[in-house]
């Protein structure tokens, strides 16, 4: 039997109202927000008087805000940002290890640009005697999902009436790569009224507050489902409370009082 086909996912806004910071390419030139200045090219750091240039790509989904070399904030003044697809570029003492961090996220107002952190990345570098490029990503979904818990699986129930008043248990498991398991009964230790698995459950989409979209699919279908970080809650578009399956429905993070998952399907 098909999954059932769900709809595309919209997109998630940013928290608190906040708006996507400028962009920029060239070195120190972020791009001013909020009336905020852009910021002057960088100097060489680490005492060297041979410099090159360290760049940071930005592949996450929000701007790069924030980047420390060997505890220097170099991305100082408020409002100033580089977006996702952009990069920031800096000169440092070449032939010198040097440690950097960064951070992504955005602003809850564009006058005084409090900043909200979605993500930190960091690591310590040798910068050689040319362009040394360092890219950073989206953490992967499955941290928030199962690694944040201690676990590389996690699992999820959901006990919802159909359209003909039975009771249905709803059981899925998310594993770290991608596999995933469904059952559902009619009630507890009753028969099966479904079971699907498949290889990927993708993110769609994310907000600055670890709200995420995303896809539980195999070779027929796909559901569309959410996941709230802070909440720890999971909503899957696949209760029968329809013809088609597809109404969305919440599960719920399944542990013992160690944190270990139960309640697994089969």
């Amino acid at each position: 039997t098909a999954m059932g086909g769900g709809s595309a996912m919209g997109g998630g806004t940013a928290m608190g109202g906040g708006t996507a910071m400028g962009g920029g390419s060239a070195m120190g030139g972020g791009t001013a927000m909020g009336g905020g200045t852009a910021m002057g090219g960088g100097t060489a750091m680490g005492g060297g008087t041979a410099t090159t240039t360290f760049r940071i790509n930005n592949g996450t989904s929000f701007p790069l805000m924030s980047v420390v070399i060997d505890g220097v904030e170099r991305i100082p003044t408020p409002c100033i940002g580089y977006n996702p697809g952009t990069y920031f570029e800096v000169q440092v003492a070449a032939n010198v290890s040097h440690t950097w961090t960064a951070a992504n996220g955005g602003v809850s107002n564009n006058t005084t640009c409090p900043e909200i952190v979605h993500e930190t990345f960091g690591a310590t570098f040798n910068q050689p005697a040319v362009l040394y490029q360092q890219t950073i990503t989206n953490g992967p979904f499955e941290r928030y999902v199962n690694d944040a818990r201690g676990y590389t699986y996690s699992c999820w129930e959901g006990i919802y009436s159909d359209t003909q008043n039975n009771t249905r248990i709803a059981r899925l498991r998310l594993n770290n790569g991608g596999s995933w398991r469904f059952q559902e009964t009619y009630n507890i230790g009753g028969g099966v009224a479904r079971a699907f698995q498949g290889t990927s459950w993708p993110e769609q989409t994310r907000t600055l507050d670890f709200q995420f979209t995303y896809r539980i699919t195999n070779a027929t279908g796909f559901w569309n489902a959410r996941y709230a970080h802070g909440a720890g809650a999971n909503y899957i578009s696949n209760a029968c409370t329809n013809a088609t399956c597809t109404a969305e429905y919440q599960y719920t993070r399944q542990t013992n009082a160690q944190g270990l998952p139960i309640n697994c399907p089969p």
